[in-house]
């Protein structure tokens, strides 16, 4: 059972890998779902990978390079990067 909880698992605090997609859809705004979309390219605005700060039931708020936060949807998201503590 508790296999099946693992899918639940807040996304807040975590680090993950994007997808391969060259625009990632996105908002500026503070409050998710309150701006345009804006694509934005992924290797130039993310880098590596990013940290989600904040999270909706379709969206999450990451940093940007230039440490900005932007909501994108949550399956633009591919897996998660480990921390060793």
């Amino acid at each position: 059972m508790l296999k099946n909880l693992e899918k639940y698992k807040i996304y807040k605090g975590r680090i993950f890998i994007l997808r391969k997609k060259k625009l990632i859809p996105g908002t500026n705004s503070e409050i998710s779902g309150r701006d345009k979309v804006i694509f934005f390219e992924r290797t130039k605005t993310f880098g590596e990978a990013v940290f989600v700060y904040d999270e909706t039931n379709s969206k999450v708020k990451v940093t940007t390079i230039n440490g900005k936060h932007i909501w994108i949807p949550k399956n633009c998201l591919l897996i998660e990067l480990e921390t060793k503590k």
